[in-house]
């Protein structure tokens, strides 16, 4: 059951909102698991990328006034934290393949969270001339009390900062890069750890193939081609552990080529993972760009 019940008002440039809500959310939000593409890819492949925990809360958001770019965002909220079990029992994807093992949901802590979360994006260029340079800062404070017995409790924190670019090298060559870094703090239950594998941080492995409170991650891209129609040569990298403790033989590493249509709304990659837990080959169809 899932429900959400949101008040908006416009106070000066910016608008309030207060939710009420009951909802499934995912431990590796990055992924859009919840999304029309994670969808797509559930019905085609017969796989879920998502790490998911039940939230029963209220909070309030103050965000830009409507018709603004959103790029800040201030949150506070109390939330109930709850595990999820896997109820899959049938997809005609992995029918198809001959696999009916499905993979098993990160197993959240139960605990209750009062805490403040931020978002905030500056960028310069022009996305649509394929010429722009991002960073986005999200992180969150707070105090965990936790219903487990021997679950983490006190205060808790985490911060991340991703950066992007494109560059357009001509009118059928372009460049992008990402690079992101972050780290957490104290209390910091497994729903708050950070998750890397999936389509959105590592082709080539499963989505939250390697976690933990501390996490670095990259990709770089060549793509050839016009707005209707492009090809691209990736490669991705990323490793998730505690306190950036990391050693080379645990980091993810993939490689890759993807083809797109209509400005990356709609692309295809298939990626080869090339070290660490599960690596193999992967395909991917998703309906918005990477970069």
């Amino acid at each position: 059951v899932k429900a959400r019940l949101d008040v908006e008002r416009e106070v000066g440039v910016r608008t309030l909102r207060v939710s009420l809500l009951h909802e499934v959310q995912a431990m590796n939000p990055e992924q859009r698991p919840l999304g029309p593409g994670g969808s797509l890819n559930a019905l085609l492949f017969g796989r879920d990328d998502g790490q998911y925990f039940s939230v029963t809360g209220a909070e309030m958001t103050l965000l830009p006034h409507a018709g603004a770019r959103p790029d800040r965002e201030l949150r506070l909220y109390a939330e109930r934290h709850r595990a999820l079990d896997l109820e899959t029992r049938f997809a005609l994807g992995s029918w198809l393949q001959g696999d009916a093992a499905f993979r098993a949901n990160a197993r959240a802590a139960a605990a209750d969270e009062v805490g403040l979360a931020f978002l905030w994006r500056a960028g310069a260029g022009r996305a649509e001339l394929g010429r722009y340079t991002s960073v986005e800062v999200q992180g969150r404070a707070g105090s965990v009390r936790s219903r487990d017995l021997a679950g983490p409790e006190g205060a808790m924190g985490r911060l991340a900062v991703t950066a992007r670019t494109a560059q357009a090298f001509s009118e059928r060559w372009q460049f992008g890069a990402e690079a992101a870094v972050g780290q957490g703090w104290g209390a910091l239950t497994p729903q708050r750890e950070w998750y890397l594998g999936g389509v959105r941080t590592v082709r080539g492995y499963a989505g939250g193939i390697r976690s933990g409170r501390s996490m670095v991650r990259g990709r770089v891209e060549v793509a050839r081609g016009f707005e209707a129609a492009r090809w691209a040569l990736f490669s991705d990298l990323g490793w998730a552990g505690d306190d950036f403790d990391a050693r080379f033989d645990e980091t993810l590493w993939s490689v890759g080529v993807g083809a797109s249509l209509l400005e990356g709304l709609v692309r295809l990659d298939l990626a080869r993972g090339l070290r660490g837990p599960g690596a193999g080959w992967r395909l991917d169809l998703h309906l918005d760009g990477l970069l």
